[in-house]
């Protein structure tokens, strides 16, 4: 299993989602990958992401206006 890290905050949509999908494609299902935005719709779209695409948030956590999220790898 692999485990992989972005940092996209102070980046804007649709920059944050386009960095997710490019490093979710060099990864492999139950793969883990942590990324941390601060895009005041940054959540929703990661959660309206993994919906369509099998991937599931494992962890969510605010801090402010950081959020910190850990999506699992699901079948592509």
């Amino acid at each position: 299993m692999k485990e992989i890290e972005i940092d996209v905050t102070e980046m804007a949509c649709p920059m944050p989602l386009i960095r997710i999908k490019k490093a979710v494609k060099e990864m492999q299902p139950g793969d883990l990958l942590r990324v941390v935005g601060n895009d005041p719709i940054f959540e929703d779209t990661v959660r309206d992401f993994c919906e369509e695409n099998t991937h599931e948030i494992v962890e969510c956590a605010q801090d402010g206006r950081l959020v910190n999220l850990v999506l699992k790898i699901g079948k592509q």
